[in-house]
């Protein structure tokens, strides 16, 4: 478990198998699993329903036409887009934002 395992709130398991349903239903897979699966871990909550992620990042995939709008996986977990209004996400992707200070 290590250092994930401490920040799933002790619901490692149902951490870890939501992550990967988003892992799989997710169309950009960067900066790359395991810093995803963190972000995914820093605030996961029991009570976090999984299926409303899943069903904004279906619909956002509808929309998500052109790659470099897709936002990284990454950022899509810290900034809560499943919370926001789908339309006001659309916006061009760093290519370089993963690595700046």
């Amino acid at each position: 478990k290590g250092e994930i395992g401490k920040t799933c709130n002790g619901h490692f398991m149902e951490c870890h198998k939501a992550f990967d349903q988003l892992w799989d239903a997710y169309p950009r897979h960067q900066p790359g699993k395991t810093e995803c699966r963190k972000a995914w871990c820093k605030q996961f909550l029991a009570d976090q329903n999984i299926e409303v992620i899943l069903k904004y990042v279906c619909e956002a995939k509808k929309q998500w036409t052109d790659f470099k709008y897709i936002p990284y996986l990454t950022k899509f977990l810290n900034q809560r887009y499943w919370e926001g209004d789908l339309l006001s996400r659309a916006e061009p992707v760093d290519p370089y934002e993963h690595f700046t200070g």
